[in-house]
């Protein structure tokens, strides 16, 4: 497609130049036998026409679209909602057609008639698709009005915002074109997979149901590429024209789909997706009520695009805090590309990024939480023990903090929408890897694994977390060595040693003692030749130590100096 910028500057709506902000797209057909966008723009370019739009949509050259305004000018299409709020766009209809009334035409040869209307209507997607993705828009979504974001004139007439036209409807009507399968196909087209449909071959659809015209992802000439479209969409079947089902997709759907939280209300949707934050909060740590308020702001309750179409349910990005991070269950492949709104300085920018396309919802949640809590900031973990607090309130604002969200709004929008919601009763009754005191834990049929410094008189000494999962013990273990910088174990019941998680720095220290006073005694003596001095305390010793390095020779260049001043020395 074609975008060719043809401002016409001697319209009196140019002229006028009133800005609004668009929130939606609203098509015509221009009700005219003409066929080039060009004499179209021609005909307007005078002051005495009282007739503009945004765009011109060409029906005889394939892709041409001539721009007639900037997109945040009102334009003159439709006599009030239209103008006011949507970016308007006509489709040429056809040299082919003759009015003889209102919306009653004769059509001189119908399959040039045909191809014209099917050629603009390809044109007018692929315009569709275009200024969505660059507004962040998702094309099946409603405006406060109830029209779609995407609507016809003759929508808006129903709707009672538009003037009484009929547009596009009294000539799509002849070829099954509908504002539902238009809608679908814009979808299809932002996701690269839209097909340009044939002016007179039959075509194989490929879609849900039948009647689930939204459902559409593609239409062939080949059968063979329509049963091959249709494997790639689980539950997923082949119609012919008349709506007979030629093929069914033998793959099958891998969880649960944000696409089937079409039609719920808000809090059914919340109902239908809370028990996997519930199941991941047991894995994981991760408070539900946060993750399922995160859902509601961030997806819109399983609305946009992005989640309907990618399963992305938190805005994951392919690259986050400019890392990844372990236990990632995204493949690494597949992604969804769309525009979306950052605050940058209190200005908010529309940023193109590419963001995590995942094959089920869940998968989408377990990437949220082994992102929080395996993130990091250089060295040091971006949310250091999110996945241990228990407040909702804290672990939002520990969110906020650590850099996930630009919104400086964001922690006080996620707050209300748990409160709205109670979504703090998701919290109740699930056993977590919280900090535990090391003496009591649930009974259970599983032993606990626990994560802690050493095993003395029976307990877990500075226990962190415990788990019935190995892998999970492990993978926190990994974490809190290298947030606190000291080794951590994974016992088993009994205190038996399970796994080591070492955090690699070379330490130099002086001493160490079982009294306190005795460490501080030659911390003092340290620090008096201006040596840079600390006190760790660990496993029931005070530990002297003057610096902790990523490379050894550093810390053996540190060992020398301490010991020509005439202190004893170890690197550990």
């Amino acid at each position: 497609m074609k975008i060719i910028k043809y401002y016409l500057t001697k319209n009196r709506c140019y002229q006028r130049n009133v800005k609004r902000t668009p929130i939606g797209i609203q098509l015509h057909t221009i009700g005219t036998g003409q066929g080039t966008a060009q004499s179209v723009a021609d005909y307007w370019n005078q002051s005495a026409v009282s007739a503009c739009v945004t765009y011109i949509v060409d029906c005889d050259t394939p892709g041409k679209v001539l721009q007639c305004l900037p997109d945040d000018v009102r334009t003159w299409a439709d006599g009030g909602y239209g103008n006011d709020h949507l970016i308007t766009f006509e489709i040429c209809e056809s040299d082919y057609i003759k009015y003889t009334g209102g919306a009653n035409y004769t059509v001189s040869n119908a399959d040039k008639f045909k191809a014209d209307i099917m050629r603009g209507y390809n044109t007018a997607v692929e315009l569709c698709a275009d200024i969505c993705k660059r507004y962040g828009w998702n094309p099946q979504a409603k405006l406060p009005s109830g029209l779609y974001l995407i609507s016809s004139h003759d929508e808006g007439r129903r709707a009672g915002l538009s003037t009484a036209h009929v547009d596009p409807t009294h000539v799509w009507d002849r070829f099954g074109l509908t504002m539902d399968k238009f809608r679908a196909d814009v979808v299809a087209a932002m996701n690269g997979q839209h097909v340009l449909f044939p002016e007179t071959a039959s075509l194989y659809r490929v879609r849900k149901t039948w009647t689930d015209v939204q459902s559409q992802t593609n239409a062939f000439e080949n059968l063979v590429l329509a049963e091959a479209d249709a494997d790639n969409h689980p539950g997923y079947s082949v119609y012919d024209e008349s709506g007979k089902c030629l093929y069914t997709s033998k793959a099958t759907l891998k969880g649960f789909q944000a696409a089937d939280l079409r039609g719920l209300t808000e809090a059914q949707r919340i109902e239908k997706i809370a028990p996997l934050y519930q199941e991941s909060m047991r894995k994981t740590g991760m408070l539900a009520s946060v993750g399922i308020a995160q859902f509601c702001l961030e997806s819109g309750y399983g609305t946009t695009d992005l989640a309907e179409f990618a399963n992305n349910l938190h805005g994951m990005k392919c690259s986050l805090s400019g890392n990844t991070w372990e236990g990632s269950v995204w493949d690494g492949k597949s992604k969804y590309g769309k525009k979306s709104a950052e605050v940058y300085n209190g200005v908010t920018q529309m940023v193109y990024s590419e963001f995590r396309k995942y094959p089920c919802c869940e998968d989408s949640i377990a990437d949220r939480a082994a992102y929080f809590i395996g993130a990091k900031n250089g060295s040091k973990p971006r949310y250091p023990g999110i996945n241990r607090i228990t407040n909702y309130k804290e672990q939002i604002s520990l969110i906020k903090a650590g850099g996930y969200a630009t919104d400086p709004d964001y922690v006080s929008k996620l707050t209300k929408i748990v409160e709205k919601w109670n979504l703090f009763q998701y919290d109740e009754g699930i056993e977590t890897p919280t900090k535990d005191d090391g003496d009591i834990l649930p009974e259970t049929e599983e032993e606990w694994l626990r994560v802690g410094t050493a095993w003395k008189n029976g307990k877990c000494v500075n226990q962190a977390g415990a788990y019935h999962d190995i892998e999970k013990a492990k993978a926190f273990a990994d974490t809190k060595a290298a947030e606190m910088k000291t080794t951590y174990y994974v016992f088993g019941a009994t205190g038996g040693v399970l796994y080591t998680a070492k955090y690699k720095t070379f330490i130099v220290q002086c001493g160490s003692f079982s009294v306190k006073k005795n460490a501080e005694a030659l911390a003092k003596q340290i620090k008096a030749k201006n040596f840079d001095v600390s006190i760790e305390s660990r496993d029931g010793e005070y530990k002297v130590q003057c610096g902790s390095f990523q490379k050894r020779k550093n810390a053996q260049v540190l060992k020398e100096k301490l010991e020509k001043a005439g202190f004893k020395t170890i690197i550990k």
